[in-house]
């Protein structure tokens, strides 16, 4: 039995928590470290809500003193600083949202004999394409027979599980594609030839523009538009210069 000291982040700063692991044998390895890896996904989840919580409570603040200003002093350029570092900060609490739905995403599990391709498809600033379906295909182009096809979630999180059966008659080697296809309109996504070797894996897809258009997809708008910046005071004509004062 070995005991660790692990570090977590809190609220108020770094706290200490002991951990004991104890290596039970290879029966249980397996388990044991999927145990473990749960646990460290688990506590990523909470961090990152965490900090979404305190981004917002900060964006709500910037945004409660740049109105307080406009409606004392239309014209303080501090309300304009303000509305910047506001709108900022709530791209920062987009981002971490986009962060946490990644972070919840559970791949499935395979069996012994069967492999896994998985991935996320989004488009060139890393946002979930849209929904999708994922269809793995032959060096032809042609669906694979057997395998479900994978619908891809708002994360832009495909998962196609290959059945023992389909491995062993594909091979491990074989020379496999994607296509990605949204009602009636498909695309096959340049990418390295997929093999099954090894189970498991990771396969990302970054459409371009024109794929997106082919699809006729666009990205899920995640930056609202930009708030209207405080309206300034009209200017004030100068004053006309009196002519001497009549007798």
């Amino acid at each position: 039995m070995a005991t660790y000291t692990i570090v977590k982040p809190g609220r108020l700063g770094l706290s200490a928590v002991r951990a004991e692991l104890l290596n039970r044998g290879p029966d249980s390895f397996g388990q044991d470290l999927q145990e473990i890896s749960a646990a460290l996904k688990a506590d990523g989840e909470e961090a990152l809500a965490q900090a979404r919580e305190l981004l917002q409570a900060a964006q709500l603040l910037l945004r409660e003193e740049q109105q307080r200003l406009v409606a004392l002093a239309p014209g303080d350029l501090r309300a304009a600083a303000l509305d910047r570092a506001a709108t900022l900060t709530l791209r920062h609490v987009q981002a971490l949202r986009q962060l946490s739905a990644r972070a919840a995403i559970r791949p499935p599990r395979v069996q012994r004999g069967e492999a896994l391709l998985h991935g996320r498809v989004t488009d060139e600033l890393d946002r979930a394409a849209g929904p999708l379906t994922v269809t793995l295909a032959d060096a032809r182009g042609r669906p694979v027979p057997d395998i479900a096809p994978a619908t891809v979630d708002a994360t832009g999180y495909y998962a196609l599980v290959v059945p023992a059966e389909v491995v062993a008659r594909l091979g491990a080697e074989a020379r496999l594609s994607l296509v990605l296809s949204h009602g009636e309109d498909k695309v096959t996504p340049k990418l390295e030839p997929v093999a099954l070797a090894g189970g498991v894996r990771v396969v990302d897809v970054k459409l371009d523009p024109a794929a997106l258009g082919k699809l006729r997809l666009r990205p899920a708008a995640d930056t609202p538009a930009r708030p209207r910046p405080p309206a300034q005071p009209p200017a004030t004509p100068p004053r006309k210069p009196r002519g001497p004062a009549k007798e």
